[in-house]
């Protein structure tokens, strides 16, 4: 599963191409993933009873990504997109891949002109990295939906909290958004 976590598409409806990606992530310490590391995330009692060893080896894999790596990712995608020929585009991915488009996102370096829709799935929005959230408001012709049913974390809701310094005021009306901080 962690493979799957870190590696995968992103997929841009009508460009005829994805983008794929795979971070090479670490394997973690025993002491890495010891429950103490974590308690900055606030988990609340029955997110702590059902966090095991492996999603908390996963959260110490989101946390350590290597950002240089997601941001050439993004870049690869904004080429992507520049390349569709429609102004309208639907982007969708999942896990890793939503740091991706969130790094893209907030770099404000999505044209004006272009809307922009983001299905993402998996999500541990609060595992973001503060570095590459360029501006703390996506622009206007950009929408994100989150989709965090069948996920892993589905059940840690701390995790989907967004975290402080990123607003999601673009967010598209969904099932699962009552989850999000």
């Amino acid at each position: 599963m962690s493979k799957v976590l870190f590696s995968g598409k992103i997929k841009v409806k009508g460009a005829g191409a994805d983008v794929v990606f795979k971070f090479d992530t670490q394997e973690p310490t025993f002491d890495e993933v010891m429950m103490n590391n974590f308690s900055h995330l606030n988990f609340s009692e029955n997110e702590k009873r059902v966090l095991t060893a492996k999603n908390r080896k996963d959260i110490f894999k989101f946390e350590n990504l290597n950002t240089k790596e997601i941001e050439r990712y993004s870049n690869d995608l904004l080429s992507l997109i520049k390349r569709v020929k429609s102004d309208r585009i639907q982007i969708e991915t999942s896990n890793a891949g939503a740091f991706i488009c969130l790094a893209l996102i907030y770099s404000g370096k999505i044209p004006s002109h272009l809307d922009v829709h983001f299905k993402l799935h998996g999500a541990p929005l609060r595992l973001f990295p503060r570095s590459l959230a360029k501006n703390k408001i996506p622009r206007h012709n950009i929408s994100i939906s989150l989709c965090n049913t069948d996920s892993w974390v589905q059940e840690f809701r701390s995790l989907q909290k967004k975290p402080k310094f990123i607003e999601l005021s673009h967010i598209s009306p969904q099932a699962d958004l009552d989850l999000v901080g």
